[in-house]
């Protein structure tokens, strides 16, 4: 599932679509010649139609594939983490495809026992962690979400930041 294997794949598919159109004319040309009956052009022409519509699926599901280790890839960056009366207000630019954002905030650097807020849609870009406590320092970070084939796949975490509550 690396883009070196979806190269390959989309490789594979160009022949194969380059095989099915080179069958397609073959099966034509015998039919003129009169080698081959037209019901049997019509089936040899049906055999390379199938195919190519096959390989077009696995293209599709190689470039589903391919954006979602694209997306994988990407990071969120936090904008800002400002402080507030027993909260903070964290803004983060928009991941595109994102459909959700996960918020990790905690009192340890390490993020240990952190807690999570989910935010679940994916034109949000601010969100405010409520009930903090004073004068204490929280550590914050983000990482994105979307759903392919039935599970969440993550984006990479974004740069741990610290604020201190007013």
């Amino acid at each position: 599932k690396t883009t070196a294997a979806v190269a390959k794949a989309s490789a594979e598919f160009a022949a194969e679509s380059a095989k099915t159109q080179a069958d397609a004319a073959e099966a034509a040309a015998l039919w003129i010649e009169g080698d081959i009956s037209k019901a049997e052009a019509k089936a040899k022409l049906k055999e390379a139609t199938d195919a190519l519509e096959k390989a077009k699926a696995a293209q599709a599901e190689l470039e589903k594939l391919l954006s979602a280790e694209r997306f994988k890839a990407s990071k969120v960056t936090i904008k800002s983490l400002k402080s507030g009366k027993k909260r903070a207000k964290l803004s983060w630019k928009k991941v595109k495809g994102a459909e959700g954002y996960v918020i990790q905030y905690g009192a340890k650097s390490s993020l240990k026992g952190a807690k999570k807020l989910t935010v679940k849609k994916g034109t949000v870009t601010v969100k405010t962690i409520k009930k903090l406590t004073s004068k204490k320092t929280y550590f914050v970070k983000i990482k994105a979400y979307r759903t392919v084939d039935g599970r969440k796949i993550y984006t990479k975490d974004s740069a741990k930041k610290r604020v201190r509550v007013k």
